[in-house]
Formats: structure tokens, sequence, C-alpha cells
């Protein structure tokens, strides 16, 4: 979607506000969940993620990007 183009544009404060519009439509979504926590991460707000990245991580357990982008938002 627009906001993971945005994001790896280098542009992740711009890609959050489409990523919550997908977070919206599938809020149980592990994928776009994660997605948008690690939007937020890299556009420095790793408070407002983590929340987001540990809830992707009880969405999918199995999910190595979920546990991979909560990670990042930890360093």
């Amino acid at each position: 979607n627009l906001g993971n183009v945005l994001r790896d544009a280098g542009r992740p404060a711009d890609s959050v506000e489409h990523l919550r519009a997908a977070v919206r439509l599938r809020p149980d979504h592990a994928g776009a969940v994660s997605n948008l926590g690690l939007a937020l991460t890299d556009a420095g707000r790793p408070a407002e993620a983590l929340p987001l990245l540990r809830h992707a991580v009880r969405l999918e357990p199995a999910s190595k990007e979920a546990h991979n982008n909560l990670g990042i938002a930890y360093k």
C-alpha cells in the first residue's frame, strides 16, 4: 500500500496516516499493525510504536517480521 511505499522511500512520517487507515480496515491483521509500528519507529516515535508492535506479536506469535520490528523499536 501507499504507506509502505512512502516508508520505503524514506518518508515514514508521511506513511503513518496511510498505514493507520490500513489498520482501521484490518485491526486483526498482524502485518498491517506491524507496518504501522515500524513506520512510527522510523519516524522517531517508538513510544507510540511499541504497543502496536507488541500487539502484532500477540496477533501472530510466529511472525518473524513482527518480532524483528519489535526489536527495532527497542533499539
